[in-house]
């Protein structure tokens, strides 16, 4: 269900299962690569109500770090690993290291509330890790706009171009550059100001 790719290298494929919901991969040789590329292979899909956490472990493994998560509706990723690199092959006194690349699977609603502890450490700039014995799925989640938020958001850029538009109304028709100067116009001052739209609610 799952491989990674290193630069350079074949596809990996060949992994150890460690339990019914988490599995690891091997990285050998882990000083040659920066970036490594996780995915789902497509023989399957996971459950809706699943995603899978990827994490990262360097020798003596005795802890993982997040690097990211896949889904169906994202099947795969890029993460880096190279910042790892360095502090791992100084404890080996020079000899090959290789890296443990481990991916756990978690019901969705377990995910949720884990999501806000990471967000939490995260603007904190600390480092999320968890035991090497037992790898919890931490992920981070974006949730969709509830459907109230995402219709008053739309009325009130009718309302906007609406009232744009009425500023051309000696006009018998308005040129269809008049949309494209408004969305780029609006598009920049949401982008300043994400609030923009909202402003009279203060």
């Amino acid at each position: 269900m799952f491989a990674y790719v290193a630069a350079g290298r074949l596809v990996q494929t060949e992994f150890t299962q460690v339990s019914e919901t988490q599995i690891q991969f091997e990285v050998p040789n882990v000083a040659e690569v920066n970036h490594i590329c996780v995915f789902m292979t497509g023989a399957e899909p996971l459950p809706p109500s699943q995603a899978a956490g990827v994490y990262v472990s360097w020798p003596p493994f005795e802890r993982w770090s997040l690097l990211g998560v896949i889904h169906n509706d994202k099947p795969s990723a890029v993460f880096r690993i190279g910042r790892g690199v360095a502090g791992a092959a100084s404890s080996a006194g020079g000899e090959p290291v290789h890296a443990l690349l481990g991916i756990s699977l978690e019901e969705g609603e377990e995910l949720v509330a884990r999501q806000q502890e990471l967000a939490m450490a995260r603007s904190g700039g600390a480092l999320v890790t968890t035991s090497a014995a037992n790898v919890p799925p931490v992920l981070r989640v974006v949730e969709r706009p509830s459907d109230a938020v995402l219709g008053e958001t739309c009325l009130r850029m009718l309302q906007h171009f609406y009232n744009y538009a009425l500023s051309f109304a000696d006009q018998e028709y308005i040129p269809v550059s008049v949309f494209t100067t408004w969305f780029d116009a609006l598009k920049q001052r949401v982008e300043r100001d994400p609030s923009y739209l909202y402003r009279d609610r203060r």
